[in-house]
Parts: C-alpha cells; structure tokens; sequence
C-alpha cells in the first residue's frame, strides 16, 4: 500500500470512529487529491453533524452547487 493509500485509509478509519477533525481532513483530501466532490461532502456533512464548525463551514459550500 502506498503512503497516500495509507493515509486515506486512516483518515476514514479516525472519522468512522468518530473524530470530526479528522472527517474534514478526509474531505480536503478528498477534494484536493482524489478530486472526488460526492464524497468531500458526506465527509464535510459527517464533521458537521459531530458539531463540529469547519464541517458546518466547508459542507455550506457544498449545498446545491
């Protein structure tokens, strides 16, 4: 498995057990490596509904394109 494999992977394996911080990263890199905007929202919306802001912040972007 390469580095970025193996970061991604860990990154949902944090926001899957419930890190919301770690769901925004999922998104970033999402969006920034993978280039994959369906899932950078369900990531965004996930540290949203956690409560957490930046998810709430980021996720607002992403509502009805």
């Amino acid at each position: 498995m390469s580095v970025e494999a193996s970061y991604y992977e860990k990154l949902k394996l944090k926001c899957k057990n419930g890190d919301p911080r770690e769901c925004l990263k999922l998104g970033i890199y999402e969006l920034d490596v993978l280039k994959n905007k369906d899932a950078t929202r369900k990531s965004y919306k996930k540290a949203c509904d956690m409560k957490y802001g930046g998810g709430c912040f980021l996720a607002g972007g992403f509502e009805e394109d």
